[in-house]
């Protein structure tokens, strides 16, 4: 197993270069990971608005606005001086700028002298700011016309429960586990691409290729260890990263019945990054145009296949291209795993359709990196 060990070493020099895409990786998955976990809660909080509120109708009515936007939002009282209101919009001081004109309370309820709104362009919190003021002056009309007082109509607007919104996330802990291998593809082709190719390359110079040759080992045998070296480092960093879901997620992400289907799918995707990093290690010229290959490949894989950006996102043109993008199929598998817990029917096909044009891309990308490899020996 000279050559096995051989190829192992030549891996250990460039370990540097796949653990920095581990790390990479691994900050990305945690952040996504615990992003998706709580951006459905968040997105129901109530978020208080910045507002400077300038009243010029000082009435009871205009009080109890005041009242009620001081309780649900950071408010400013200030004087009407069109300038200074607009400068303060200008430089982010303040999100809002309400005006109470004179009469407001007089003619509530009529369409006049209602409350004006001024906002930044792009802002878009007048609108729930609005909606609630709008709220509020129509539940006190109507306590007034059942019989209260204004004071008492808002009284009871306040002691009303409040709506509580319960949040489910349909998805469950598929959707964590989706997110956290999301970005796999990116590292697999990345950080094995550009490591594993290295040891490729290193392989082909002529010296070291001349002793191969020399060597009483058979030539298939060579090509056998190397393979299997190569591997191996592959199933080390998919080792790692099913160690790291386990970490985030707990034992039990083993035992969860998609287990099986997220393992293959990054098994798939291993094989695909080896061959890849195989085909660019046979055609690099110089050890730096390996980096210079696969950085922008894997990111042009990353971007069009969906791993950074969802492809409902990209053109209908970028989305018929990334159809023949291996990575594309590879989150065609993560999202059906994010959506479906139960595998069965036309989902299981779906998903057996994408393992298979994985599998396709990797024996053909395979299959160019020994003809030329093939090409290479015959020419030596």
């Amino acid at each position: 197993m000279t050559v096995f060990k051989g190829y192992l070493l030549m891996a250990k020099k460039y370990a540097r270069s796949i653990l920095m895409y581990v790390g990479i990786f691994s900050v990305l998955a945690v952040a996504i990971s615990m992003s998706s976990g709580s951006s459905v809660e968040k997105g129901f909080t109530a978020d208080k608005v910045n507002i400077m509120l300038v009243d010029e109708d000082d009435s009871r009515l205009s009080g109890i606005v005041e009242a009620y936007l001081e309780k649900h939002h950071k408010l400013t009282k200030a004087e009407y001086d069109k300038n200074k209101l607009y400068e303060a919009l200008y430089y982010q001081q303040t999100d809002l700028v309400l005006r109470i004109p004179k009469g407001m309370e007089e003619h509530a309820g009529t369409g006049k002298n209602t409350i004006e709104m001024t906002q930044a362009p792009g802002n878009f919190d007048g609108v729930y700011v609005e909606q609630q003021i709008s709220r509020l002056l129509a539940g006190i009309l109507d306590y007034q016309n059942a019989g209260f007082t204004m004071e008492e109509g808002y009284q009871k607007i306040q002691d009303a429960p409040e709506a509580k919104v319960s949040v489910t996330n349909l998805q469950g802990e598929n959707g964590n586990y989706s997110n956290f291998f999301r970005c796999v593809p990116y590292m697999f082709i990345a950080g094995l691409g550009s490591g594993v190719a290295s040891v490729v390359f290193a392989f082909r110079k002529r010296q070291v290729k001349n002793r191969m040759m020399a060597s009483a080992i058979p030539f298939v045998r060579q090509n056998a260890e190397g393979m299997l070296a190569i591997f191996l480092v592959g199933l080390l960093v998919l080792a790692a990263t099913v160690a790291g879901a386990v970490v985030c997620f707990g034992r039990g992400f083993l035992f969860d019945g998609l287990f099986p289907y997220y393992l293959t799918n990054l098994f798939i995707d291993m094989l695909l990054a080896l061959a890849i990093a195989f085909l660019v290690g046979l055609l690099a010229k110089k050890e730096m145009t390996v980096t210079m290959c696969i950085t922008p490949l894997s990111l042009a894989f990353s971007f069009l296949g969906g791993v950074f950006m969802p492809t409902e996102f990209l053109s209908e043109k970028v989305q018929t291209l990334a159809k023949f993008i291996p990575v594309y199929w590879y989150e065609v598998v993560n999202e059906l795993l994010m959506r479906y817990s139960n595998i069965n029917g036309t989902i299981r096909t779906q998903i057996l359709q994408a393992y298979g044009m994985q599998i396709l891309f990797v024996a053909a990308i395979f299959a160019v990196g020994m003809v030329i490899a093939k090409y290479q020996q015959q020419e030596t």
